[in-house]
């Protein structure tokens, strides 16, 4: 099979006679049947997100659970660099390049974060 994977997003603006959009669809395939759906409390300490049961994370939907703080993730370079921060509710759907560690990071309290990792 082919396109097993659907990914779709769309980033929209509106602001008086401000606007602009882009929408993003696309399909990837899944060589290898495995996923893992889970949760995982992130503490304002460096926190090493887990994909134990997925050997090649490829794509990754991060939502930050939390309804007051937000947190940083991001890859590991010998220490969290900073690349993205979901405040609280917000969501992402990321590609990952083979073999990175994911890092993240809360910012004054501990928030829990819902993961959706697939390999490809």
């Amino acid at each position: 099979m082919a396109g097993e994977i659907s990914i779709t997003g769309l980033l929209r603006l509106a602001n008086g006679l401000l606007s602009a959009q882009q929408q993003i669809n696309g399909t990837a395939d899944q060589a290898t049947a495995n996923a893992r759906q889970f949760t995982q409390s992130i503490a304002t300490s460096e926190t090493t997100v887990s994909f134990t049961g997925v050997t090649a994370a490829r794509w990754v939907a991060i939502k930050n659970t939390d309804a007051d703080n937000y947190v940083d993730v991001g890859p590991d370079s010998t220490g969290l660099v900073g690349m993205i921060r979901l405040l609280a509710g917000e969501s992402c759907v990321l590609p990952l390049k083979p073999s990175t560690t994911i890092k993240a990071q809360a910012n004054s309290a501990s928030v829990v974060i819902s993961i959706l990792a697939l390999e490809t």
